[in-house]
C-alpha cells in the first residue's frame, strides 16, 4: 500500500486532474467470482454513480489484462501510464 500512495502523490503532482471527480483506486474481485459478471456489474453501478453526479471517473490498474478488461466492460480509456515497483 505503501508503494501505491508514494505512486498515487506522483501521479496528482505530475498530472492534476483538476476539480471534481470520482476515483477508484482500488478494484477487484476474487478469483472464485471471476468470470460470473460481478465486475461488470460493479463497473456499471460506479458509472452510474459518476454520471448522476455529472464528473468524470478514474480508475487506477495495472496489467494489459486489467486494462483491456475496464476498457471493453467499463468504457475506460487510458489517460496516463507511470512505472510503479514491480509491477
Amino acid at each position: 500500500m505503501k508503494t501505491l500512495g508514494i505512486w498515487l502523490d506522483q501521479m496528482e503532482q505530475g498530472q492534476p486532474l483538476g476539480g471534481n471527480y470520482f476515483y477508484i483506486s482500488m478494484f477487484a474481485t476474487a478469483p472464485e467470482y471471476q468470470g460470473h459478471g460481478c465486475g461488470s456489474a460493479l463497473l456499471e453501478f460506479l458509472g452510474l454513480v459518476a454520471d448522476t453526479d455529472g464528473v468524470p471517473s478514474y480508475l487506477e490498474t495495472a496489467g494489459v489484462r486489467n486494462t483491456t478488461f475496464y476498457a471493453k466492460k467499463g468504457g475506460f480509456n487510458e489517460v496516463g501510464r507511470s512505472h510503479v515497483a514491480n509491477f
